[in-house]
């Protein structure tokens, strides 16, 4: 689904495309974290991965149990 705005504004025929607006918003908001903090950046990441390899030991802990 593709959501413009614009439409009548003299945008194109198109608009603005609100998906790839936000999208680099995002990227520029990250990037500029990144940058600017880049120890606390890592550390979120960080954080992340541990979270993602505590589900997927959960995971793994529930399917060897069932079987």
């Amino acid at each position: 689904m593709s959501v413009t705005v614009g439409h009548g504004l003299g945008l194109g025929s198109g608009g603005v495309d609100v998906k790839k607006v936000v999208g680099a918003i995002v990227v520029i908001f990250v990037l500029f974290w990144i940058i600017s903090a880049p120890a606390q950046a890592a550390n979120f990441v960080l954080e992340i991965l541990h979270f993602l390899e505590d589900i997927a030991l959960s995971i793994i802990t529930f399917l060897r149990h069932l079987f």
